[in-house]
């Protein structure tokens, strides 16, 4: 599945999100970089509150108080700083250009509006259409992310609707303005494992269709393995290891990445115990002065406590952070 993607859509540098609470400053995203490539599908995987969804959040510019980017960082989509824009700029950019599956469609669906006028809103807002030409637009979005009888549909409100046709409906609207990056933040929580399935390779479709480039955040390793060209393992707010999706299952490098890899259950572990990572993530609002990792990793040396580990490249478009592998490859 892991193709090489020449030009770049998405170049984010040294991105940190901090939040500024009574408490302290927690720093839930502390200098990630990364790229996305056109037609290509981003994983990013990590722990609950490692900084996978404040990341896509970023992107969208829906980072609000008491959060706040900080300055230098860089979110570059094509020539434009996403980190700096106004917002009447970045909504211009938001469900247009990108546009954004969230996690729980029952809340992120307004339940006074009817699906088919949350779908027409983002069309009339990005593009010189009548209401008509934008119902009929609806309509065709809907019938084209497999929901049946959909000139029906557009006039149900989502209460009236499974929670499978929801993030259809959600997934619709994503696509409404034919977005060049899709992020999709957990797509098939609360879904049973059959509407999973089918939500994944609606997905698939839609980007072999349309050519959108689709930036996934999940837990799921499975999920992974079935959608990604690409990863990126998070940890702490910082991106530790990033491979194409082969490369990344068959030769993990960050201990990290070794640990989530060791605890996804199979067919071989027959009635074994799964491994598990010993510990907790660092408190954001106080983190370690060394490697976020370290007083969980089994390989921990000394200098791991008391300063951050470099980039370093090991493999084509395969990097990591972690002081194991300082000697083996170049910085890029």
């Amino acid at each position: 599945m892991e193709q090489v993607k020449n030009k770049k859509i998405l170049d984010v540098q040294d991105l940190k999100v901090y939040f500024y609470t009574q408490r302290g400053v927690s720093k839930a995203v502390d200098g990630n970089n990364f790229r996305m490539y056109e037609n290509e599908t981003l994983a990013i995987v990590g722990e609950s509150g490692c900084g996978k969804s404040v990341t896509a959040m970023s992107i969208l510019g829906l980072v609000d108080e008491p959060g706040k980017i900080v300055e230098g960082s860089k979110i570059m989509y094509g020539d434009t700083n996403l980190a700096t824009v106004s917002d009447d700029e970045i909504r211009k950019i938001r469900g247009n250009d990108i546009s954004m599956i969230f996690q729980e469609p029952m809340t992120s669906l307004n339940p006074v509006f009817t699906v088919g006028r949350q779908i027409t809103e983002n069309i009339l807002l990005h593009e010189d259409v009548s209401k008509e030409e934008a119902n009929e637009r609806a309509v065709k979005l809907l019938e084209m992310v497999g929901i049946a009888r959909p000139e029906k549909i557009v006039t149900n409100y989502p209460h009236q609707l499974s929670g499978g046709m929801r993030q259809r409906v959600m997934i619709a609207m994503a696509l409404a303005c034919n977005p060049k990056l899709l992020i999709a933040d957990e797509p098939t929580t609360a879904l049973d494992v059959t509407i999973q399935a089918q939500i994944l390779k609606l997905m698939n479709d839609l980007k072999e269709k349309t050519g959108t480039s689709i930036m996934l955040i999940t837990h799921d390793l499975g999920v992974v393995a079935q959608m990604a060209d690409h990863v990126n393992v998070m940890y702490a707010g910082k991106v530790v290891e990033t491979a194409p999706v082969f490369e990344i299952f068959k030769n993990p490098k960050h201990p990290y990445t070794k640990g989530l890899m060791a605890s996804m259950p199979s067919l071989s572990t027959g009635g074994e115990r799964l491994e598990t990572i010993e510990g907790n993530v660092p408190n954001p609002i106080n983190l370690p002065e060394g490697c976020y990792f370290a007083d969980r990793c089994p390989n921990c040396m000394e200098k791991c406590k008391k300063a951050q580990p470099k980039d370093v490249k090991v493999a084509s478009r395969h990097h990591v952070s972690c002081f194991l592998y300082e000697n083996e490859g170049g910085n890029d």
